[in-house]
């Protein structure tokens, strides 16, 4: 997914090792449209494995990796997820499947009406769908649209700062520095485990909310605040 324009291309996978990702990237987005200057992706081993990543060195992209357990960051992907799972709800409870061929059908035309129903959808930040701030023209009917792209990204930028600003109203004032110590918080645990685990030292702060941990001797991590909180 284009991040300025919302514009987003889905395919399906028979496998999600690194090698068929990486040509499915290539055959999805870079085959159709301009090279992107960075690429924002997960931690999974498709992403992070040789062949992708490899790729985008050879095309001079950068890649930028979300940080564990935030899904904040890629926010547009998994308000897309949501759709799309309603839509497949929608369609296996109407004509489930009877077979594999029935299956593959039914999820190829869910991912088709999820691409039409998302280009065609007037996004409330940007006051226009993605497929007419692409293609100047109405996804709908034959009349042509113009956007203001400066306009619509001071427009994303006072949301930004109006959401930061409501957030960190009810956060506590605190400034991580490098040698601090910091708990984690532990995600799903069971009854008896312990909630958290750590200490861990600091090792380099990010201006973007995020530090740089040392897990163990030769192991680093880049974590998000939300993740941790200090220790002493």
């Amino acid at each position: 997914m284009d991040t300025v324009t919302n514009l987003l291309e889905i395919v399906r996978i028979d496998n999600k090792s690194s090698e068929n990702i990486t040509q499915l990237f290539a055959n999805t987005w870079l085959s159709r449209y301009p090279w992107p200057a960075q690429v924002i992706h997960n931690n999974g081993g498709e992403f992070i494995g040789h062949e992708f990543q490899e790729q985008l060195r050879s095309l001079g992209i950068t890649a930028k990796p979300t940080t564990v357990k935030n899904p904040q960051a890629n926010a547009i992907v998994e308000r897309l997820h949501k759709t799309m799972a309603d839509i497949l709800r929608v369609m296996l409870h109407v004509d489930p499947p009877h077979n594999e061929p029935g299956a593959t059908n039914i999820i190829n035309n869910a991912l088709a009406t999820v691409v039409h129903t998302t280009q065609c959808a007037v996004n409330h930040t940007i006051q226009t769908s993605p497929g007419g701030m692409v293609f100047n023209r109405d996804m709908m009917i034959n009349v042509p649209l113009s956007s203001n792209l400066m306009a619509i990204g001071d427009r994303r930028q006072q949301l930004v700062n109006e959401n930061l600003r409501r957030i960190n109203a009810k956060r506590i004032d605190h400034s991580y520095s490098v040698g601090d110590y910091v708990k984690f918080v532990e995600y799903s645990p069971d009854k008896l485990d312990c909630r958290t685990h750590g200490p861990y030292p600091i090792v380099r702060v990010f201006t973007n909310g995020c530090v740089r941990v040392q897990l163990a001797p030769h192991i680093q991590e880049t974590v998000n605040i939300r993740k941790l909180f200090p220790y002493s």
